[in-house]
């Protein structure tokens, strides 16, 4: 994976360079073999593919630069959500457990 920077844009004394994350991936493959019948068969594939998925922005402001990350609202609600709910589950698995033992 790397991180490609888009062409800077600039506003009002500000200037904006998006920053996406890059992966590629290749594969191939062949082999040969016979069928049923007694045929012989010779194979070979291949493909490949690319993703681009934007990361957050470098914001330059009064000679100053900072990277500005782009955070995904989905994952800022399940993340902690998902903690509260295991851990409630935890402590009510706890629970259960002590009062069984007594």
């Amino acid at each position: 994976m790397q991180a490609v920077y888009g062409e800077p844009i600039e506003r009002g004394g500000v200037v904006i360079i998006p920053v996406a994350r890059v992966s590629i991936g290749f594969g191939g493959g062949g082999g040969q073999g016979r069928s049923k019948t007694g045929e012989s068969g010779e194979g070979a594939g291949g493909g490949g593919g690319a993703s681009a998925t934007p990361i957050g922005y470098i914001e330059i402001r009064d000679g100053n630069a900072q990277f500005k990350p782009i955070r995904d609202p989905l994952t800022d609600v399940l993340v902690p959500v998902g903690a509260l709910l295991a851990g409630t589950s935890v402590a009510k698995l706890i629970r259960t457990l002590l009062k069984r033992r007594r």
